[in-house]
């Protein structure tokens, strides 16, 4: 079981933050008052925090006035550039952020991007860390996360959402077309011969049953499903749950795992494990980015978002930046598209029955 945060950790943290990323030009930091109600903690918690903070000159204390970010260490970066904030998921701080396609795309456009942690931040807190921000990109943001949200909406900072269920109403926003993910899926795979696919999750699987999800969609596609009947669960396992499934009789049914980039090492090595290559005995069909390494060399084959969700960021980032142009709202669907590789066999002489 994991060890709880100290309270000033999460402060000093806060406060660190805003002192390497703060460009506008009001360098003090929120007083001692302000950030124990942002944390709702004692001013022993916040000097605390902020003590290491002043001794290394990274802030600057002046006596009646506040205390103040050193622009000796501040980032090199002029009071002109763009920082844009940019959070993943629920804003949970990891290393799959540097995965994510927003910062890549920030960077390749010369622009910088600071990661904001928000999971276990409040509303006012998020509102602190927007200062000093030019922008905000969210990849796959969440309807749990509208309280955050609102704080956007009322900063007035130009913001873009990457979505996955719907375009948001009234705000600049990306699509990721789970339908159209879905029935590329079906299509490929019934072409190739694929029609009893395993799909592994690393969150929960079944919040896939959901209408419209990738998973719904591509088993309407698979098994001819009209939209009015149920869709099984049979088909969906949390990534963790292979290595025990593997050797239950169902599993044999099954000519073709599909999964996100991000779990393929660790599936791979269960197949390993129990004696299964791919694609000789599996098919291996991947959403996002992979390792050719993982598949012993081989090119995986993939449904991607890649390009066409890199060409709409840019497309937003010219509007909203360097045109400056803030009218209107900013929509597009991404659809997915195949990119053919070496991890799918073709067994289109077989039948496979669900």
């Amino acid at each position: 079981m994991g060890t709880a945060t100290p309270e000033y950790a999460k402060v000093r943290s806060f406060v660190y933050s805003l002192a390497m990323n703060r460009t506008d030009s009001d360098r003090k930091i929120p007083s001692e008052k302000e950030l124990c109600e942002l944390f709702s903690v004692s001013r022993v918690t916040v000097r605390n925090a902020l003590e290491p903070l002043i001794s290394t000159g990274i802030l600057i204390s002046r006596r009646g006035m506040g205390t103040f970010v050193n622009p000796a260490h501040q980032n090199f970066r002029d009071l002109d550039s763009s920082l844009l904030g940019y959070i993943q998921h629920g804003g949970m701080q990891s290393t799959s952020q540097l995965s994510g396609t927003g910062p890549q795309v920030i960077e390749q456009c010369g622009m910088d991007y600071d990661l904001l942690e928000i999971a276990s931040s409040s509303a006012e807190q998020f509102a602190e860390l927007l200062k000093g921000l030019s922008g905000v990109i969210w990849e796959y943001y969440t309807g749990q996360s509208a309280a955050f949200l609102e704080v956007l909406k009322k900063s007035a900072l130009p913001f873009l959402l990457i979505y996955r269920k719907h375009l948001e109403k009234n705000c600049d926003c990306i699509m990721l077309d789970e339908v159209a993910e879905g029935r590329r899926i079906a299509e490929y795979a019934r072409r190739m011969g694929h029609r009893n696919i395993l799909f592994l999750y690393r969150t929960r699987p079944e919040i896939q049953l959901d209408e419209n999800t990738a998973y719904t969609n591509a088993m309407r596609g698979l098994f001819d499903l009209s939209p009015g009947q149920r869709v099984p669960a049979t088909h969906l396992l949390h990534f963790t749950g292979l290595r025990d499934f593997i050797r239950k009789p169902e599993f044999r049914k099954f000519t073709m795992i599909y999964s996100s980039g991000t779990i393929v090492r660790p599936v791979m090595q269960v197949l390993k494990e129990a004696g299964l290559s791919v694609p000789r005995d599996l098919s291996y069909l991947v959403y996002g980015k992979t390792f050719s390494s993982f598949f012993g060399g081989r090119k995986p084959t993939a449904i991607s978002i890649e390009n066409d969700l890199e060409n709409a960021i840019v497309e937003w980032l010219d509007l909203r930046f360097w045109q400056k142009n803030r009218n209107g709202v900013f929509q597009r669907k991404v659809p997915a598209e195949l990119i053919p590789g070496e991890t799918v066999q073709n067994i289109s002489t077989k039948e496979n029955l669900i």
